[in-house]
C-alpha cells in the first residue's frame, strides 16, 4: 500500500524563519533585476510571480498585502541597520562579524540621541 501525504498550504508567514525571508529577499531582487520598481515597491506582475513562487518552493498562499508588510518591515530595518552602520564607521562596527561592539554607556548615549 502506498500512502501519498500532502502538505498543507499556509496562509501566514513566520518570518522569524531565516530562510524564508532569505528566499523572499532573492526573489525580491530578482523581480527587481528582472522588471524593475515602481515607486518603492514592486510592480504588480512582480508581486503576482513572488506570490506563485513563494507557494511553489515553500508552500506558503501569501498575498500582496503580506508580501508588502514585509517588504515594508525589511525596508525599515534595512534603514536603522544602514543609518546606525554610517553613524558608526569606524567607532565600534566590525565588518568581520557585522556586529557591532559598543559598550553599554555608548549603546546609551546612541539610543538618547537618536530615538
Amino acid at each position: 500500500m502506498c500512502m501519498v501525504y500532502r502538505m498543507a498550504i499556509e496562509n501566514r508567514a513566520s518570518w522569524k524563519d531565516s530562510e524564508l525571508v532569505k528566499l523572499f529577499i532573492e526573489l525580491c531582487i530578482d523581480e527587481v533585476s528582472t522588471r524593475g520598481k515602481q515607486n518603492n515597491s514592486l510592480k504588480r506582475e512582480s508581486w503576482a510571480n513572488v506570490e506563485k513562487l513563494m507557494l511553489e518552493k515553500k508552500n506558503y498562499k501569501l498575498d500582496q498585502k503580506q508580501l508588502r508588510n514585509c517588504w515594508d518591515y525589511l525596508k525599515k530595518k534595512y534603514r536603522v541597520w544602514s543609518k546606525l552602520v554610517n553613524d558608526s564607521t569606524g567607532h565600534g562596527f566590525d565588518p568581520s562579524t557585522n556586529t557591532m561592539n559598543w559598550s553599554a554607556e555608548r549603546w546609551d548615549e546612541y539610543i538618547k540621541v537618536k530615538i
